[in-house]
C-alpha cells in the first residue's frame, strides 16, 4: 500500500482513513510523511525471543554453577 492509502498496482483506494487524511492535508498545502508501522507479529516475535533467550541465559548460569 502506498502512503496515500492506494494500491500501487491498480491505484484503487485500499485504506479510506489514510486516504482521507492525505487528501485533507493536500488541501491545506501540507505533505504527510509515509507511516511505517511495525507489524504486531514482529513485536510478538521479538518479545518471545527475548523471553526465550533470557530463560536460556538463566539455564546457562545454573549449568555453570552446577559444574563448580
Amino acid at each position: 500500500m502506498q502512503a496515500d492509502g492506494t494500491c500501487p498496482f491498480c491505484k484503487q483506494i485500499v485504506d479510506y482513513t489514510r486516504n482521507a487524511k492525505v487528501v485533507a492535508a493536500r488541501e491545506r498545502g501540507e505533505e504527510i510523511e509515509a507511516e511505517v508501522a511495525v507489524p504486531w507479529h514482529l513485536k510478538l516475535l521479538l518479545a518471545s525471543s527475548a523471553v526465550y533467550l533470557g530463560w536460556r541465559a538463566v539455564q546457562g548460569v545454573e549449568w555453570i554453577i552446577g559444574r563448580f
